[in-house]
């Protein structure tokens, strides 16, 4: 498991030596950092029942999708993850048209800015809410134990 450390002020930003990231300061934000991993084994399962779906090699993507999509989750915006996505992009334009960012509806335009062209797919918070009122994660003909923080 990769540990991830999120750092919140109370303007929604913040500046550390490895990530900066954009985060509003609210509860909902709170709820996802705690459970960030537990969000993103939950999609994983999701998009599985209908895809095949792994976890990529690639640097900065989270997930291969039906071995020709490369899927980033951006509940946050990650500006240090965002600029090394948009300088790999400029280097090797042809994966442009197969990597998509999955990010909350209201980042979609900045996240537009900052990748010219990127492909956003648009997630609404009550995905995550469905998501964590569950204290297990559905695979199929298997629940894993998978509480709430």
């Amino acid at each position: 498991m990769i540990l991830i450390k999120f750092y919140m002020i109370k303007d929604g930003f913040d500046f550390s030596s490895k990530h900066s990231f954009l985060i509003p300061y609210n509860e909902l934000s709170k709820r996802i950092m705690r459970n960030y991993e537990k969000i993103k084994l939950c999609m994983f399962a999701h998009l599985s029942k209908r895809h095949e779906v792994e976890y990529t090699d690639v640097d900065y993507m989270d997930f291969l999708v039906d071995n020709e999509l490369y899927l980033k989750i951006m509940l946050f915006l990650d500006i240090n993850h965002i600029a090394i996505i948009k300088n790999y992009l400029e280097i090797h334009p042809i994966y442009k048209d197969k990597m998509y960012f999955i990010c909350f509806s209201e980042n979609v335009d900045r996240l537009g800015k900052c990748i010219k062209g990127c492909n956003t797919i648009a997630m609404d918070k009550s995905t995550i809410d469905e998501f964590l009122e569950k204290d297990y994660i559905d695979f199929g003909n298997e629940k894993i134990d998978f509480p709430t923080i």
